[in-house]
This record gives C-alpha cells, sequence and structure tokens, in this order.
C-alpha cells in the first residue's frame, strides 16, 4: 500500500498581486471572446479605493492590481494569471494542494511551485501552510520539508483545505470534530437571541439555512463511518 504526502499550501495576499494587463493578455491568449474580454476589463478598470482614519475619508484612488476577494469569478481570474495549472494537479484560488509518494518529490514540487511564483511576485504562507501523511506508514516521523527560503513546513495530525479536514490515517478520511464545534457554536449564538423573540418555526428554519449547511458542507464526498452518522 503507497502512502501518499500532501502538502496544503496558502499563498500571501495572492489576490491582492494580480496585475490587471498581465490577466488581459493571459485572457487572451486563451482566445476567450472579445465582448467577453472587454466585460472583463470594464470591470476591472473601475477598482477604486479609499481610506478611512476614524470620520475622515481619503481622496479615492484608482487600483491596478488584484481581483476582487469573494467574487465567483476572482478564484478563476486568478487561475489563469497565476498559471497554475501547470504546477498543480488541484487548485482553487490560492488555495493549493499538492499530492507525491515520496518527500523529495513533494519537496520537488513546493521547489517549482515557488518558482513560479516567485516570477508573479507571489510566496507561500509557512504559517498556514503544513504536511500530513496517508497510508500504512501515515505515523512515520518524517522530516520537514522546507521551503526556498529554508522555513520548514510541519508535519500535522489533521489539514485543512477548502474548509475540510483531512486527517492523517491510513485511509483517506475526514474529520467532520470541527463542523459539528461550529454548528453548535452557530446554533447556540442563534438559539440565544432569538429564543424568547420568534417562534419555533422561525427558529427551526433558520437553523436550517444558516446552520445546517456548516455541518453539512462538502459532506456528499466523504464516506461516512457509523460515528460520524451518530453524532
Amino acid at each position: 500500500m503507497v502512502t501518499a504526502n500532501l502538502c496544503s499550501s496558502d499563498l500571501s495576499s495572492a489576490s491582492d498581486k494580480v496585475n490587471h494587463h498581465g490577466l488581459s493578455l493571459k485572457l487572451m491568449k486563451r482566445h476567450i471572446p472579445n465582448e467577453l474580454l472587454i466585460v472583463v476589463e470594464n470591470w476591472l478598470s473601475s477598482c477604486d479605493a479609499c481610506v478611512k482614519w476614524k470620520e475622515v475619508w481619503s481622496v479615492c484612488f484608482e487600483v491596478n492590481f488584484g481581483v476582487r476577494p469573494g467574487s465567483l469569478l476572482s478564484p478563476y481570474l486568478f487561475r489563469d494569471v497565476a498559471n497554475l495549472n501547470d504546477c498543480y494537479k488541484r487548485s482553487y484560488a490560492d488555495d493549493i494542494l499538492l499530492i507525491a509518494v515520496t518527500l523529495s518529490a513533494l519537496e520537488s514540487l513546493l521547489r517549482a511551485s515557488e518558482s513560479e511564483l516567485q516570477f508573479l511576485d507571489m510566496s507561500i504562507s509557512v504559517k498556514k501552510s503544513s504536511c500530513i501523511r496517508i497510508g500504512h506508514r501515515h505515523n512515520v516521523t518524517c522530516a520537514s520539508i522546507t521551503t526556498y527560503h529554508g522555513q520548514p513546513l510541519h508535519w500535522v495530525s489533521a489539514l485543512r483545505h477548502l474548509g475540510v479536514f483531512i486527517v492523517s490515517s491510513r485511509s483517506f478520511k475526514c474529520s467532520l470534530v470541527y463542523a459539528r464545534r461550529s454548528f453548535y457554536a452557530a446554533a447556540n449564538g442563534l438559539f440565544g437571541k432569538l429564543l424568547n423573540l420568534a417562534s419555533e418555526e422561525v427558529i427551526l428554519e433558520l437553523v436550517r439555512t444558516k446552520c445546517a449547511p456548516i455541518l453539512l458542507y462538502k459532506l456528499e464526498r466523504f464516506q461516512l463511518g457509523k460515528a460520524d452518522r451518530h453524532f
């Protein structure tokens, strides 16, 4: 049975460093329709910002870098400008998951990604990146893989990727402990504020729409065991 080594790496301020002109060139090379290209360029060219200090606002200034965080389109635009598909098998925005059979191969993937990111004036956030092992040798102590600058990425027992906690074990397994904790916190906060102000029907509907998605997020991807089904 092969042991897989996983590294979840997070980029530092990635969305804020996307060059609008470079993004336009990337999209042109992908031969997207001119009409769509014009829409994207107009959307990005209208980015303005200002600074608020107490009750005083600064003069607005134009923002020539970055894609808007939280937008549904931003992760795809970031992926195109960073050309991540050439380095990674699976990536979404600035959350990247590297997978390799050996530690040396995993470190080589990390170095290759750092080289590409350095060209784009981006870097990996060491504090938000970590590694785990899945397979029959998952509990074997390994040396930490290091970044180009010699910073170690630590091995952990549970790794968070796109809101899902992957557990180091003999087979692929995800933990629902953190999702349950967040669900109970959201539900208790809801009960504490509305218990005497709203009907049971309203409270249950709010739990269904606001709290249940926290627990059910990505659940269709899991193979739930008996302990996971009875919580």
